[in-house]
């Protein structure tokens, strides 16, 4: 694989934000990202992050200073030539409205999809999209954490 799509969970690591996830350390996320030529992801997922690292500053989780340096982490991603950032487009949608008609995701879930369908592959722990990853009757690879740490 050459492009990878990442859901938001993949994009809080960026802002100062600590994943979960079995196996994962972010020098291990790190040094798998940079096997890729590009890295793809949806403006929706940014704003999700920043209102995820809002909510996490208010609930006394993060400091203020995580939450204040997004912007300035935001901008080195905008500036870096390897992050494409998808808008909504019109093969977005027609890929939204082929999976809406198809599949039972949600909206959000719905629209990251069809933003990484021309990417090819999209890593995410979205239990709903992981779990259609096998009906899918598309071109994209839909890769947990797990998946992508094998080489899957």
């Amino acid at each position: 694989m050459e492009k990878i799509f990442l859901d938001t969970t993949f994009v809080l690591p960026f802002f100062g934000i600590d994943l979960e996830i079995k196996g994962y350390t972010p020098k291990v996320f790190k040094n798998i990202l940079s096997d890729f030529k590009s890295v793809h992801v949806s403006f929706l997922s940014i704003y999700e992050a920043k209102a995820k690292i809002t909510r996490m500053y208010k609930n006394k989780k993060i400091s203020y200073e995580t939450m204040e340096s997004f912007w300035p982490k935001l901008k080195i991603l905008l500036e870096s030539e390897r992050f494409k950032f998808h808008i909504y487009d019109e093969q977005t949608d027609r890929n939204y409205n082929l999976i809406s008609n198809t599949y039972p995701l949600d909206a959000f879930d719905t629209l990251i999809l069809a933003s990484a369908m021309d990417v090819g592959a999209l890593l995410t722990e979205d239990t709903d999209m992981l779990s259609i990853r096998d009906k899918l009757r598309t071109r994209i690879q839909i890769l947990n954490w797990q998946n992508l740490q094998s080489g899957a």
